[in-house]
């Protein structure tokens, strides 16, 4: 909690409970933003730091794709897969299994703004 009051976070504890009230939601909410400080290179202060950055440089128009250009991969791979071989199939059992762990995000707007909002 002292982490993210000292980046600027503050508004995440507005509304909580009083001292003494919803103490397992906000156990909980605390255990998720451990395993977010754990899980992301830097902690939460560089996820929100490199967030800032990037919001930023978007403002200002930058184009943090500026100068890439996608490619078909080389038609030289060295796994080539058929729907009927058995290697497809197991690899397919795998992706199955690990799909129940998937999450899709998808940002709306290229500058940040939310679906109906002004973006201000």
């Amino acid at each position: 909690a002292d982490t993210l009051l000292g980046i600027g976070q503050a508004h995440l504890f507005d509304g909580w409970p009083p001292a003494g009230e919803a103490v397992a939601d906000k156990r909980r909410f605390l255990a998720q933003l451990a395993g977010l400080d754990s899980a992301y290179p830097g902690g939460l202060v560089a996820y929100v730091g490199n967030a800032r950055r990037l919001l930023a440089e978007s403002q200002a128009g930058a184009n943090p794709l500026e100068g890439w250009r996608p490619r078909m991969p080389s038609a030289d791979l060295e796994t080539k897969l058929c729907p009927v071989d058995d290697a497809f199939c197991q690899f397919e059992r795998v992706g199955l299994a690990e799909a129940t762990g998937l999450c899709f995000v998808i940002p709306a707007g290229g500058l940040g703004q939310r679906p109906g909002l002004s973006g201000r």
